[in-house]
């Protein structure tokens, strides 16, 4: 409050929050090919951009959590072997359905050739018996 002034007096404060930024030396960072159990190293450099000092943690998992990794893979390769199972089973069942119903085809087939063959033999043997006497 002001002093001689009956009522208080609003003040707007205006302000910008600035953030901590800052830039890396490279884009990506690329170890290249690395067996699995090696090392590899890379550099790179970090560079604060803002006008406030910066704090930074760079966290590297321990060497516990990076033996079990392979195990990750473990679950891609069984995953990949259950879906190529299944895979498998679908064609076979696939396969199987095909033959039968080709098989079912084919005896429709000749059932309906043998019984117009006896047909056509009987109607011929048929009028013959009568077309000789």
């Amino acid at each position: 409050m002001l002093q001689g002034q009956p009522t208080p007096l609003p003040l707007t404060f205006k302000g910008r929050v600035v953030g901590p930024s800052f830039h890396l030396s490279v884009g990506e960072i690329d170890f290249g090919t690395v067996s699995m159990g090696f090392n590899a190293t890379a550099n790179i450099t970090m560079h604060n951009t803002s006008d406030i000092p910066m704090k930074f943690v760079l966290r590297i998992p321990e060497e516990s959590e990076s033996r079990q990794v392979p195990y990750t893979y473990l679950y891609t390769y069984i995953y990949i072997y259950i879906c190529v199972c299944v895979l498998y089973i679908y064609i076979y069942i696939y396969i199987y359905i095909y033959i039968y119903i080709l098989c079912i085809y084919i005896y429709i087939y000749i059932y309906i050739h043998i019984y117009t063959s006896i047909i056509s033999l009987s109607l011929y043997t048929y009028t013959n018996i009568y077309t000789t006497r």
